[in-house]
């Protein structure tokens, strides 16, 4: 039983090497599911408990990361915006922005922004 205390231990060690956080967070999870069956052999409930916890606050970041991680499809107006003058975002966050605002045609030589009226 004690290999899988050993197995966890060399998964979490590898998960402190690997940059990118997605798959440091799988390995997270897989070695707390390999310390289970030891935990639960001992009958170890509090650790039992602290590991699901830890599991499931992982498998819910887990979920976010991957969300995160899905294509962006930005339409013909918002990738030619974009690429003029956005290229400094990625285009979620472009995607996020423009979602709270909206795109408008003004005028050449016309006010975008006015200054405020001074007050007393």
């Amino acid at each position: 039983m004690t290999g899988w205390i050993h197995f966890a231990n060399v998964l979490y060690l590898v998960s402190y090497l690997v940059q990118d956080i997605l798959w440091l967070r799988v390995l997270t999870v897989v070695a707390a599911l390999s310390l289970i069956p030891y935990y639960a052999t001992n009958w170890l409930g509090e650790a039992i408990a602290w590991n699901v916890v830890f599991l499931v606050i992982n498998v819910v970041q887990i979920k976010l990361l991957m969300i995160r991680r899905l294509p962006v499809s930005l339409d013909e107006k918002e990738q030619s915006l974009y690429s003029r003058a956005f290229r400094a975002l990625t285009p979620r966050e472009f995607r996020h922005r423009s979602d709270v605002g909206s795109i408008k045609r003004h005028a050449a030589g016309s006010r975008r922004v006015r200054r405020a009226a001074a007050s007393v």
